[in-house]
């Protein structure tokens, strides 16, 4: 999601000849420029050209952008909707949308409404997975896992002081095997975890070859979980 793909190109089919998208720089799309999801995935991208008729091929891509590389990983299949996203987006209230699936819309010279599904819900809300995985193995004392947390909604560091947290408490689930049935968890207020020798030994006994793991707990909900190592 950081690095730029040179070589990658998309090709779009914009709804009308008259719709245009535009080259930028490294520099523009650093600070936001030329957004897009393509289906679940939110993308950028430092190249367009016109190939007419409406069509664009876009390349210089940044991938798995906002958050979405899980879905950047899982791939998209040919076909998928192209929204650009520009800078005009319109906050609605949870209150407003309840547990809908869908929005609504209808202008004045409209008989019916238009609808819409509302794609990724809750995913703004949702901690980003956390980085830079290290593995420390230390005779007779255990395995040292530790690894950086990310924050939603702050895409920029200004290289004095750590990103804010924005959750309401710092908080982590270390596991083993199947995130969504763990054979066994453990939580941690910290960005670190000791996996001591005498666990490590019985864990390893019991489930050879399983993946370790960590996920961020958020105030609404769990990040994706980042891969820490295998236990052996």
């Amino acid at each position: 999601a950081c690095l730029v793909d040179r070589l990658a190109t998309l090709e779009v089919k914009l709804d009308s000849a008259d719709f245009l998208l535009a080259t930028a720089s490294l520099e523009n799309v650093a600070n936001g420029a030329n957004r897009a999801l393509v289906g679940n995935e939110v993308i950028q991208f430092c190249k367009a050209e016109d190939l007419g008729g409406g069509h664009w091929r876009i390349g210089g891509l940044l991938l798995g952008r906002g958050g979405t590389e899980p879905v950047a990983m899982a791939g998209t299949p040919q076909g998928a909707d192209f929204v650009l996203l520009d800078q005009r987006p319109l906050a609605m209230a949870a209150g407003e949308i309840g547990d809908s699936p869908a929005i609504a819309a209808i202008g004045l010279a409209d008989s019916e409404p238009v609808i819409a599904p509302i794609i990724a819900s809750g995913r703004s809300r949702k901690p980003l997975m956390p980085v830079h995985s290290r593995v420390e193995t230390r005779e007779g004392v255990g395995l040292t896992l530790s690894w950086r947390r990310r924050s939603r909604g702050s895409w920029t560091w200004d290289g004095a002081v750590d990103v804010p947290l924005n959750e309401q408490f710092e908080r982590y689930e270390v596991g083993l095997g199947d995130p969504d049935k763990p054979s066994a968890s453990w939580e941690t207020a910290e960005p670190a975890f000791l996996l001591d020798a005498a666990n490590r030994s019985q864990l390893a006994a019991e489930f050879p070859g399983t993946s370790l793991w960590v996920r961020q707990i958020g105030t609404h909900d769990r990040s994706e979980a980042l891969f820490l190592t295998t236990i052996s």
